[in-house]
């Protein structure tokens, strides 16, 4: 199959997302959210939330359970 040259700044975000869904993909944007939470909690030294956080982006991000 030939690769096409595509220029991803012809695409918004939002036209972005949704072909990742249409593939069965999850969002990047999702992850981004996840990790801010965590960086915040740890920035705030809220360590058990952020040990709760980190479990669960973990365990989703794997599908185990810790």
């Amino acid at each position: 199959m030939p690769y096409i040259d595509v220029d991803l700044s012809d695409f918004d975000t939002d036209e972005l997302v949704e072909e990742l869904e249409l593939r069965g993909q999850e969002a990047p944007l999702a992850d981004i959210e996840q990790l801010r939470a965590i960086f915040t909690a740890m920035q705030l030294n809220k360590q058990e939330e952020a040990w709760n956080l980190m479990r669960t982006y973990v365990c989703d991000k794997t599908g185990r359970v810790l």
